[in-house]
């Protein structure tokens, strides 16, 4: 208890199921004075791929599942507030491009596309949303020139 000068939270706090015990074990263990900094994705960080990806997964016959990162992001400053009353909060706006569907598809393929429910155990969905991903984002890149994706993050900072 109150022995810590720093706690940091990278990108993390969307896996914790109990997130206000997270925050208060956090305030716990920081020394009067020290600082807790979070940083989280902004509410509208992949939204785009995220809307995509519903889409397709409907299309071919799966259901997509909630993005991991809503259960914490930009938007839940309230919660961190509520531990730590005196929290600042600093946004920093920015987005992928995907120039082709190739580099987004391979993104998307390392991060998303096996979230839906009823995933097979084959793994067969991740051709079809592959495919049906794939003739979405051409046609986003032949009428915008590219794929825009927003992916900001959150930082969260204050002292006990």
């Amino acid at each position: 208890s109150a022995s810590v000068d720093c706690v940091m939270a990278n990108h993390m706090l969307y896996h914790v199921r109990d997130q206000h015990a997270a925050l208060e074990e956090m305030f716990r263990v920081l020394r009067p004075g020290g600082r807790v900094i979070i940083v989280t994705n902004s509410a509208d960080a992949n939204q785009r791929l995220n809307q995509l990806h519903r889409e397709a997964a409907r299309a071919v016959g799966y259901q997509a599942l909630p993005a991991v990162v809503s259960a914490f992001d930009g938007s839940h400053g309230f919660r961190v507030a509520r531990v730590f009353p005196n929290v600042e909060t600093y946004e920093y706006t920015d987005a992928f491009r995907f120039p082709t569907a190739e580099t987004a598809l391979r993104y998307y393929a390392s991060a998303m596309i096996d979230s839906t429910a009823d995933r097979p155990i084959d793994d067969r969905h991740r051709a079809l949303l592959l495919e049906e991903m794939g003739r979405r984002m051409d046609t986003i890149i032949d009428a915008e020139g590219s794929l825009r994706v927003p992916k900001g993050a959150v930082c969260f900072r204050a002292v006990k």
